[in-house]
C-alpha cells in the first residue's frame, strides 16, 4: 500500500478594528486604525481586508485607498485586495 504525506498549511489571520480619535461633536472627524496579522505557520499570498462603515459615518480617506467601496443597506462595505505575501508571525 502507498502512503501519501502532505502539511496542510495553517493561516491564522486575525483583524482589530480600533479608534484612534474620536470626535465629540455631531460632524467631528473619527479616526479608525485597522490592524492585521497572520498568526499562523505559512505566509498568505493573496488577500482581502473587508471593513463595514454604518451609514452613520461617511468614509473619507485611507491609506492605502480601498480599491472597492459597495454601498450596501445600512452602511457601506470597503475592500483592500493584498497580493503582497503576509508572512507569519
Amino acid at each position: 500500500m502507498d502512503v501519501v504525506s502532505f502539511a496542510v498549511p495553517l493561516v491564522n489571520v486575525t483583524f482589530n478594528k480600533s479608534i484612534v480619535s474620536a470626535g465629540t461633536t455631531h460632524g467631528d472627524t473619527v479616526v479608525f486604525a485597522l490592524d492585521y496579522a497572520n498568526n499562523g505557520t505559512d505566509a498568505v499570498s493573496s488577500y482581502d481586508v473587508t471593513d463595514y462603515w454604518p451609514g452613520t459615518l461617511t468614509f473619507l480617506s485611507a491609506t492605502p485607498m480601498p480599491q472597492t467601496q459597495i454601498a450596501v443597506p445600512g452602511g457601506q462595505i470597503l475592500q483592500w485586495h493584498f497580493t503582497t505575501p503576509l508572512a507569519p508571525g
